[in-house]
């Protein structure tokens, strides 16, 4: 994810997928972007790396006598190691998405799973300039993250539990959740604790997320300071129309 916050993730690494669950609905969208001819692809905030190697093997499919180079780029080093593990074809990097690297472009980058949303407003333009110096004249930016709801995210602080699961074993986990929101900040804070399902079980895992919120209008302002056109905009994976109530901005954007 990156940056001060990639320590945070560091902990519960080998329990990162087990907790996010299904997550069908971003790798059918984003496998969906690749293209025919399409040889480079470098996901932003790749974590373990499971939408990189379900777009990875999209472009493989789409191209399949062609020479692919394919990159996930994270803050956690963990995150990349386990991604190493299942995807010894992948080059894993490494670095904070607000400064990466100079390297040689690629046609398609994406972020996904509202990483853009653990920077703040002058994080994300930093990550969005990033971005473009990773991409072609031409290519393609995707990412999703989600629309402000105040109503619910403003809400007093809760505890809940939000994940029931089962781990290798067959045992019966869950995912407690407690949640907080600085109005001052505008940083939506969660923090989710893995443990089996019982009341007194010890903790497996923790996660700290902070989340700040971007308006439609300043994720726009931003791309278009950072040399991107919007192409596409839906209000969900599915590809549902952008509207008042949407739950999600979901861009494709043109690198100019």
């Amino acid at each position: 994810m990156g940056y001060g916050e990639a320590a945070e993730y560091e902990p519960g690494a080998e329990f990162y997928d087990l907790m996010m669950g299904d997550r069908t609905a971003h790798i059918d969208f984003y496998s969906g972007l690749a293209l025919p001819g399409q040889t480079s692809f470098v996901d932003l905030g790749c974590g373990t790396g499971v939408v990189t190697a379900a777009v990875a093997r999209a472009m493989r499919i789409q191209s399949p006598d062609r020479s692919l180079r394919i990159c996930g780029i994270d803050g956690s080093m963990r995150m990349l190691e386990r991604a190493q593990a299942h995807h010894a074809d992948i080059e894993w990097v490494q670095g904070d998405l607000r400064h990466v690297a100079s390297m040689e472009p690629f046609e398609l980058a994406t972020c996904c799973f509202h990483t853009l949303q653990v920077f703040d407003d002058d994080g994300l333009a930093l990550v969005l300039q990033s971005a473009r110096r990773l991409l072609v004249t031409g290519g393609r930016f995707a990412f999703d993250l989600y629309r402000p709801n105040w109503s619910v995210i403003g809400a007093e602080p809760r505890t809940r539990t939000v994940r029931s699961l089962v781990d290798a074993r067959g045992r019966p986990l869950r995912i407690d959740e407690e949640s907080n929101f600085d109005p001052a900040t505008e940083i939506y804070a969660l923090h989710w604790t893995l443990r089996h399902d019982d009341a007194a079980s010890e903790k497996l895992a923790e996660f700290h997320f902070r989340f700040w919120q971007h308006e439609p209008e300043a994720v726009e302002a931003h791309l278009g300071a950072a040399r991107f056109s919007v192409i596409e905009r839906y209000g969900d994976l599915d590809k549902s129309a952008f509207g008042t109530i949407s739950k999600r901005q979901v861009l494709v954007c043109e690198a100019l």
